[in-house]
């Protein structure tokens, strides 16, 4: 509980600056933001936090080149994190070197358009003109390659005429791997929503609930698929091997049993030829064994034989005492009687 406890708090306390930006950059437009955050867990495989920070890493100049426009600038932000995300998924790309390479088309950087592998790439402007070419032919429209908006723009084109546009969502309802991220998304916004009293709990724990369903469906079947692959296999290999016992027991028993005999004669002929220096030593121990022994008798007897005439003299003076006392008072009496 305290585990939970200090990551809700950590949570909590990183939405809280994330909204910050997004009511900065997006002011009354905000709600748009928030909404698809909301939902990017099912849309864009995002907690909401990602969401937001992937967002506000972009806006201002989506922005500017918007003319300031916040509502257009929220579904253009959109566009271009379910892209990502598509992208990311579609093409097995990591979704940081998806994002740091629209970061760096905010900056007219594309030093990194390959890392979309849509199949152009270029240090300078003049290396993608066959990217813009390429667009123009698609759509019929002459993209600004100054214009962050209309580079997010060309992307999703290509994309879309790529069939990447919509992998995510697709995924995150038919794949084991797409689900899983839905559920982690979606327990991440649950972990959150515990520190925060503005949230629907219960949408929080429906979003979870609903996701981690989804990825039990996609996962059980594997699972059941799984084992009865491990019981094809089994089957398979006892059947190989049971039809190999045959050659088994022909080509490697002999030789077990000649390295047995080998090894068994290799132990009588050294028994064989140390026999002198064991039979030796067996009569060095015996003799050490039995002067041993009668040490231990002698001093045995020796000290038994000193104790019982210790108790005899002891005895003896005891006796001595006692008949001469018994005298004097035998002398003693006569003397009385005497008298």
């Amino acid at each position: 509980m305290v585990v939970l406890g200090n990551k809700c708090r950590k949570s909590y306390a990183e939405y809280e600056q994330l909204v910050g930006g997004v009511e900065t950059l997006f002011k009354d437009s905000q709600g748009i933001v928030m909404d698809y955050a909301n939902n990017a867990y099912k849309t864009a495989g995002l907690s909401a936090n990602e969401y937001m920070n992937t967002v506000t890493s972009f806006s201002a100049s989506l922005l500017q080149s918007l003319d300031g426009d916040t509502t257009a600038a929220a579904e253009k932000a959109n566009v271009a994190i379910t892209d990502m995300s598509d992208n990311a998924n579609k093409m097995g790309t990591n979704m940081q070197d998806i994002q740091n390479a629209y970061q760096g088309f905010a900056k007219q950087n594309y030093t990194m358009l390959d890392n979309l592998k849509l199949g152009y790439g270029g240090k300078q402007k003049k290396r993608c003109q066959g990217f813009w070419k390429k667009l123009l032919k698609i759509s019929g429209i002459k993209y600004d390659i100054s214009s962050y908006a209309d580079i997010i723009d060309a992307i999703h084109v290509v994309q879309e005429e790529m069939d990447i546009t919509g992998t995510t969502a697709k995924e995150a309802s038919t794949t084991i791997e797409g689900s899983v991220n839905m559920t982690k998304s979606a327990w991440s916004n649950l972990v959150t929503g515990i520190a925060d009293d503005n949230q629907d709990f219960n949408v929080l724990v429906d979003n979870f609930v609903t996701s981690a369903s989804t990825a039990a469906t996609n996962i059980l079947p594997r699972i059941e698929i799984a084992i009865n692959g491990i019981g094809t296999l089994i089957e398979t290999l006892l059947l190989i091997i049971v039809n190999r016992i045959p050659e088994i027991i022909n080509t490697v028993l002999p030789k077990l049993i000649t390295s047995g005999m080998n090894m068994l004669q290799a132990i009588v002929t050294g028994l064989q030829q140390k026999s002198p220096q064991i039979a030796t030593g067996v009569m060095l121990d015996r003799e050490s064994i039995c002067y041993n022994l009668y040490s231990n008798v002698t001093a045995d007897y020796r000290n038994g034989f000193a104790t019982h005439c210790s108790v005899g003299i002891r005895n003896c003076t005891g006796t001595a005492n006692v008949s001469t006392n018994y005298r004097r008072s035998d002398a003693s009496d006569s003397k009385h009687i005497d008298r």
